[in-house]
C-alpha cells in the first residue's frame, strides 16, 4: 500500500521553484547530462529546471532549480 504523507508544500512553490514554461524544450545539463529545461525568472533571467524535481502546484507543472542538484553545479537555489 503506498500512502503519500500530505506537505505543507503540497501547494505552494518553496524558495528554488519555479514554473516550467508551456512551451519548454527538453535538454541535457552540460556538465552532468541531467534532464532539464530552461525557465525564467522574475527578472527575465534564463534558469535551468531540474526535471527530476517536476511536480505539479495548483494544477501547474513547477520543478527546482538545477543549480540545487547538479554535481557540477553551486549546490545552492538561486
Amino acid at each position: 500500500m503506498n500512502t503519500q504523507r500530505a506537505s505543507l508544500f503540497d501547494n505552494m512553490l518553496v524558495p528554488g521553484e519555479y514554473p516550467v514554461p508551456a512551451d519548454a524544450q527538453l535538454t541535457m545539463c552540460r556538465s552532468c547530462g541531467a534532464a532539464i529545461v530552461w525557465a525564467k525568472t522574475g527578472a527575465g533571467k534564463p534558469i535551468p529546471l531540474s526535471m527530476k524535481t517536476a511536480r505539479t502546484v495548483n494544477g501547474r507543472l513547477v520543478a527546482l532549480t538545477h543549480f540545487s542538484d547538479c554535481p557540477h553545479g553551486l549546490g545552492v537555489a538561486a
